[in-house]
């Protein structure tokens, strides 16, 4: 694919020569651009590059050599790729001039499969864009458009949304380690202190809980019979029956989808049976059966509760505009529009509100069009739904919410066994008793969205800490025992000191995974040695489900080639000659011990000695 020439990539796993954690290499050759180097300047390059590519990845390019240039852009294309991706970099990338028309790449990686795409299209891209217009190859450009293809599938595949992102980068500051796998799920933790979490969803949600309430009416009419308020509403499916059903039930009344998520398809406030049947075919859209349900008066609340208590609650409003007796409409939702906040559902707290079919016809029943010009102070609704994703924004009032409300609340949290919820409760005022004004419950959400309170203006509670809480108290253990030996693989010695300090470690731990030079035993159970390869050995382990803790058993060579396999251990053990025939590796190896290991490196070529020092370093851990 790649027409650049680039030797193969090598992924170091765990810390290396380069970095302490996983990093890929890989060497571009640009022979084949040496006429276009010697024919284009520094200055010519860089507007080339403006030009042809994204702005944003070309920000920041140096008006260096045109090598340099070159290698700033590939990085940045890989970076920005890499972002794109995943979402998030360990550490930032960086490149090394080694020859005329030489560049090394390294750059951090979490999934070799990834990391490669993303260098293939990162080169393709600079090939193509070095290439003139009229000597583009027409073919490599076809089969460039569909490796795009692919890897927009695979991006897609690996981003995480706002959210789970939040979650992961609080856990992360935390010390405690995040894997994507994939189709917004993370792997926090290591070992048997592992968790997953699947968008909103934690690990303790159940099939049950999520089916139950995804099932609005299912949901509503379990609430209703077990005592909790609830918005009365039936199931139409057809705008006969929709119109009938909502002159039973008593105007006003809300037409929504019946599995429908994020407000779409709702309308509210509905008065006669035109409107009625115009929401009908808008809810039809999303869902086969429609739901009309009478309208409770009142503002819109999202309550959310963790381990069946309330922890926050705000009041969603709608999204608008307010007049200045100067400026259209269509301006004012410009100028919204560039609140920082605002962007896409999936990257953004905010959602930017588009100017489409929707707005007008919300415009249209207050008398204003997008080219109207409102009075000065006067707010202009943009949609139909107060909803944080349909661009609305949100106020904290977890301060006001009655007692009674907090207890309906954690009743129906209870009721439907969720540990984190999010509850819509509709009332005129959150700080009265829905006894008094007529609040009630319209729905339960076991994934629910945390925008409304991260994103609340006056928020008073920090919602993803106290999740990230919840899946690791302070106190508990997110990650694995970790015990690093580092020798000659053909040294009696080392494998001495490898077994005495395995056999300490099993009386230590419930279940202890071992690597030893790419042989992979877990609780006395050997693995074949084709399941995995030797560097991603240690990697194995530390994503098993069963073992607390480690040890991990490397040659120096592979420092250097594969990388140690761990990026931070308890104790790191270096069973070699002080000083070592390879002396400069070894002191390599010792300054990188001392950041990396928890306790002072033990350097010893005398098993039993090392045992001595071994059972030091593990009473000063405190184990």
């Amino acid at each position: 694919m790649v027409r650049i020439s680039c030797s193969e990539i090598t992924f170091l796993h765990g810390a290396n020569h380069y970095a302490n954690d996983s990093i890929a290499c890989c060497r571009l050759d640009l022979t084949r651009r040496a006429g276009w180097l010697e024919k284009t300047s520094p200055g010519e390059f860089h507007a080339f590059c403006r030009a042809n590519l994204e702005p944003d990845i070309c920000r920041g390019l140096q008006q260096g050599s045109t090598l340099d240039l070159i290698a700033s852009l590939t990085l940045s294309m890989v970076i920005k790729l890499q972002q794109r991706l995943q979402q998030r970099l360990g550490a930032a990338g960086r490149y090394e001039l080694t020859g005329a028309h030489a560049v090394d790449l390294y750059f951090p990686f979490e999934r070799s499969d990834n990391a490669t795409a993303v260098l293939h299209y990162a080169l393709s891209g600079v090939e193509i864009c070095t290439t003139a217009p009229e000597r583009r190859d027409p073919k490599f450009q076809a089969a460039l458009k569909a490796f795009h293809e692919q890897f927009v599938h695979m991006a897609r595949s690996y981003a995480v949304d706002v959210q789970l992102k939040a979650v992961c980068d609080r856990a992360n500051e935390r010390g405690i380690r995040t894997e994507n796998i994939g189709h917004n799920t993370v792997v926090f933790g290591e070992g048997r202190y592992q968790q997953k979490r699947l968008r909103g969803f934690t690990h303790c949600t159940s099939f049950v809980s999520h089916r139950l309430s995804a099932n609005k009416t299912a949901a509503v009419d379990l609430m209703r019979s077990r005592g909790l308020p609830v918005a009365f509403h039936e199931q139409t499916r057809s705008v006969a029956a929709a119109v009938r059903c909502a002159e039973k039930i008593g105007y006003p009344v809300v037409v929504k989808p019946h599995n429908a998520d994020f407000g779409r398809g709702v309308s509210l406030d509905l008065r006669d049976g035109a409107a009625v049947a115009q929401a009908w075919w808008l809810a039809a859209k999303h869902s086969r059966t429609v739901l009309v349900e009478k309208q409770i008066p009142g503002h819109d609340h999202r309550i959310l509760l963790l381990e069946g208590k309330v922890l926050a609650v705000a009041e969603r409003r709608f999204a608008s505009v307010q007049g200045n007796g100067r400026s259209r409409i269509r301006d004012l939702v410009a100028r919204l529009n560039e609140d920082p906040r605002r962007g896409t559902k999936a990257a953004n707290w905010m959602v930017k509100v588009d100017c489409d079919d929707e707005m007008d016809a919300v415009l249209s029943t207050q008398g204003y069009e997008l080219d109207s010009v409102p009075l000065d102070g006067t707010s202009v609704r943009l949609r139909r739904v107060p909803s944080m994703s349909r661009g609305g924004y949100a106020v904290d009032v977890s301060a006001l919410i009655h007692p009674d409300n907090v207890a309906i609340a954690e009743w129906a949290a209870e009721l439907f066994d969720i540990d984190l919820c999010g509850i819509d409760f509709v009332s005129p005022d959150v700080s009265v008793s829905y006894k008094d004004n007529g609040g009630a419950i319209c729905e339960i959400n076991c994934s629910p969205a945390l925008s409304p309170h991260v994103a609340a203006e006056g928020r008073q509670v920090d919602v993803v800490e106290a999740i990230v809480n919840y899946m690791y108290p302070p106190s508990a253990p997110s990650r694995i025992t970790k015990v690093l030996l580092v020798g000659d693989r053909h040294s009696p010695a080392v494998h001495r000191a490898a077994q005495l300090v395995t056999e300490a470690m099993k009386s230590r731990s419930a279940c202890l995974g071992v690597a030893c030079f790419g042989e992979i035993e877990i609780d006395g159970h050997r693995l074949p040695r084709a399941a995995v390869q030797a560097c991603e050995a240690a990697t194995t382990l530390i994503g098993n489900p069963v073992i607390d803790a480690m040890v991990c058993v490397v040659d120096p060579s592979d420092y250097a080639t594969y990388g140690l396999g761990v990026s931070e251990c308890d104790i790191m053990a270096l069973v070699m000659p002080d000083p070592s025939p390879t002396a400069e590796c070894s002191d390599r190896l010792r300054d990188l011990a001392r950041e990396i290991a928890v306790r002072p490196p033990i350097v010893s070529t005398d098993p039993d000695e090392l045992m001595v020092q071994f059972e030091d370093r593990w009473r000063g851990l405190g184990t």
